[in-house]
């Protein structure tokens, strides 16, 4: 839970320099207009709704990297093996190039 409440006070933080930047809205048109955009600073059940889904997505972020390394090994395995397949490949049909031509040397 410690994670969380830095994560709301980050938040805080910044939602504040947010505020501070933001112009006044001119009109009560404007002003009606954001409410009606579906947010509404007084409802605390669906900030702190919304901090949570913030503060999820902010660790999963922080796996990226692994995840990412993760992926690129599978990629190097999987090319790998298809590396190995498509050598054995080419050993085959060499082999059986040479049993062909070897065959094809013998006279009757």
């Amino acid at each position: 839970m410690g994670g969380h409440s830095m994560c709301v006070s980050k938040m805080n933080v910044k939602q504040d320099e947010v505020v501070k930047d933001r112009p006044p809205a001119e009109n009560d048109e404007e002003k009606g207009e954001e409410e009606d955009e579906g947010y509404e600073s007084g409802d605390e059940e669906d900030e702190e709704e919304l901090m949570d889904k913030l503060c999820d997505l902010m660790e999963k972020m922080k796996e990226v990297p692994s995840g990412l390394d993760a992926l690129k090994k599978a990629r190097m395995e999987r090319s790998l093996e298809e590396l190995e397949y498509l050598i054995e490949e080419v050993v085959l049909s060499e082999k059986k190039y040479q049993e062909d031509s070897d065959s094809s040397l013998i006279l009757d």
